[in-house]
């Protein structure tokens, strides 16, 4: 966060990813519309926990069986 405090802006630009996406799938991306993600946080942020909860399936769990 800045010192003198104020809000810190994250902006994500996912435009060219989503072309990509687009064209893999076939789909036609003529004049594509932008996507673009933005979060705002402002101090003071509250403490985030970092430990899931234990009914939460873990990556290993989640990929293809053989």
């Amino acid at each position: 966060m800045p010192r003198g405090g104020g809000p810190v802006e994250i902006t994500v630009d996912l435009t060219d990813v989503m072309a990509d996406v687009a064209g893999a799938t076939g789909a036609s991306a003529g004049s594509s519309p932008r996507f673009v993600l933005t979060w705002q946080i402002t101090a003071p942020v509250d403490a985030v926990p970092t430990t899931l909860p234990a009914d939460v399936a873990m990556w290993a769990e989640c990929g293809p069986t053989a």
